[in-house]
C-alpha cells in the first residue's frame, strides 16, 4: 500500500468514525485530490462545507476538484458562495485564488 492510499484509508476511517468531523472531511478530501481521484474529493470537501459552511478554503478546494472532474456548474456555484465567505472572513488567499476561477 502506498503513503498516499494509507493517507487515503486513514481519514476515511476518521470521517467514518465521527462522520460530523470536518477536518477528517477536509483530510480526506485534499488525500484523494493528491491521488487524482477528484470526483471523491470534491464530495469530501463539500461534506466539509456542510459541517463548517465558514471554511472557504474548503469550497476553493471543492470547486478545483469539481473543475478537474468537468463539473463546471457546481464548481462556479461553490467558488460563488466560497468568495463571498472568504471575503466575509478576510480570507485573502482562498478569495485571491476563487477569482481567478
Amino acid at each position: 500500500m502506498s503513503d498516499i492510499e494509507r493517507r487515503i484509508a486513514q481519514f476515511q476511517n476518521m470521517a467514518q468514525a465521527d462522520p460530523e468531523n470536518e477536518m477528517a472531511h477536509f483530510s480526506l478530501g485534499k488525500a484523494l485530490s493528491d491521488a487524482g481521484r477528484h470526483p471523491e474529493a470534491a464530495e469530501s470537501f463539500i461534506r466539509c462545507t456542510e459541517l463548517a459552511p465558514s471554511m472557504s478554503k474548503a469550497y476553493q478546494l471543492a470547486g478545483e476538484a469539481l473543475l478537474k472532474s468537468e463539473n463546471k456548474d457546481l464548481a462556479a456555484q461553490l467558488f460563488t458562495r466560497g468568495y463571498t465567505i472568504a471575503a466575509e472572513n478576510g480570507d485573502l488567499m482562498p478569495k485571491n485564488a476563487m477569482a481567478k476561477s
